[in-house]
């Protein structure tokens, strides 16, 4: 096992923070790494001394294997030698990319390259850190290169102004990630995008994307993810991505901007305790085939969930949806489905100038369907429940506006019967 130390100004051999190599040698010297070898980049706590950067700066090929991880961290010096991660509420960032903007020039964002970019399926390694102001859309960390990536740990990264935090190619695959305890204000594109993530869990992580609004194609979406299966997200909170700026430029005037998006190629997602808040369009907007919402809640957003499959195992639980919120012209809902979906004790609320369910077009032809048990549907008027192409809502024992329901409901596009 061989541990290294890294500062800006370093000038040593790397055995203690006194005699630290300089961060300039770390890409070398990852070159070079092998299993259960450690590498702690660390900076002065009480002074404001970035490391500034404008191209990629670090390349990863190398990983340890399962018994030997490797392991990387940015941090503060500690004591005993050791690094220590920062925090969201951290006075400074160690890293600032040159030039950085809260609303950069799109053509100017596609130059930026990513901080850290790992390539060869670089498996069985932990990252920590850093904060840091300022990343394009090629993200902070950027895997790319056609291979599978393993058994990943990624944690403690706290970012300000970025295009993305996280980003892969669509070649990669990605299995056995962890991305714990991170945060994000101020997202132009999201906090990570995923083309295949499988048996991978992202927990504890705040990210607000501060209403940023690149305009034209430049949606925002803060966790996106293509393909993949058995994913959990827990204690995920996700705020403010609404991209109306230049809609027209899209061909329409709809807005965009969402909390999580997972798409046709997903299936058997769990989420716990994970909120979406104040989106352009959909808190969670999911394709999913067999998606299950535990103690989750959806506030201010146009769609607060979106279900388009239709799966026997699709469920909301103990969940709450509330003031959905109409924009430009469309009408906001607490629940939009095209396939089909299985509502539990679950508290539903819509306002004047919204409804509690929309009916839509799914990933096949058939009528959606909408099974609701116990809980509690506040509206304006009764005829605010449904709104949208036909479909079937199954009521049990469900209080609406302080009257209990229950039994088969009919949407034929107009009117219930």
């Amino acid at each position: 096992m061989s541990i290294s130390r890294y500062t800006k100004a370093g000038t040593g051999s790397g055995g203690d923070w006194e005699t630290a190599r300089s961060f300039d040698q770390l890409e070398t010297d990852l070159g070079r790494a092998s299993g259960d070898d450690e590498f702690l980049i660390g900076f002065d706590r009480f002074h404001e001394d970035p490391i500034f950067w404008s191209d990629n700066r670090l390349s990863l090929r190398r990983g340890g294997n399962s018994s030997q991880r490797l392991k990387l961290t940015f941090g503060y010096a500690g004591h005993a030698n050791g690094a220590v991660a920062g925090s969201a509420q951290a006075p400074f960032p160690l890293f600032r990319q040159s030039g950085a903007t809260p609303f950069p020039d799109p053509e100017a964002d596609t130059n930026f390259r990513a901080f850290l970019t790992l390539r060869d399926g670089a498996s069985n390694l932990d990252i920590s850190g850093p904060g840091f102001h300022g990343a394009g859309s090629a993200g902070f960390y950027r895997f790319e290169g056609g291979r599978a990536f393993e058994d990943i740990q990624i944690s403690d990264v706290h970012a300000r102004m970025a295009g993305r935090v996280i980003e892969t190619t669509k070649d990669t695959r990605l299995s056995g990630l962890t991305i714990q305890h991170c945060s994000a204000i101020g997202l132009g594109r999201g906090f990570a995008r995923f083309f295949n993530l499988s048996s991978s869990v992202l927990r504890n992580l705040d990210l607000d994307a501060a209403l940023l609004d690149w305009g034209g194609e430049n949606v925002c979406q803060i966790i996106a993810i293509s393909e993949g299966e058995n994913v959990r997200l827990e204690n995920v909170t996700m705020r403010n991505a609404v991209s109306a700026k230049d809609a027209t430029d899209r061909g329409s005037d709809y807005v965009q901007g969402d909390g999580l998006v997972l798409e046709e190629k997903t299936r058997d997602f769990f989420l716990q305790n994970c909120h979406a808040i104040e989106m352009g369009d959909g808190g969670f907007d999911v394709k999913t085939a067999g998606i299950r919402f535990v103690d989750c809640s959806a506030i201010n957003c146009k769609y607060g969930m979106r279900i388009w499959s239709r799966n026997e195992a699709n469920s909301v639980e103990n969940c709450t949806i509330i003031t959905p919120r109409s924009r430009a012209d469309n009408q906001g809902a607490c629940l939009w489905c095209g396939g089909e979906v299985m509502l539990s004790d679950c508290l539903l609320q819509a306002g004047p100038g919204a409804k509690i369910f929309r009916f839509g077009d799914g990933l096949d032809d058939a009528d959606p369907l909408i099974k609701v048990s116990g809980g509690r549907i506040e509206c304006a008027r009764r005829e605010d429940l449904v709104a949208g192409r036909a479909g079937t809502l199954e009521l049990d024992n469900v209080l609406i506006n302080g009257e209990m329901v229950s039994g088969a409901l009919h949407w034929d596009g107009e009117r219930l019967s």
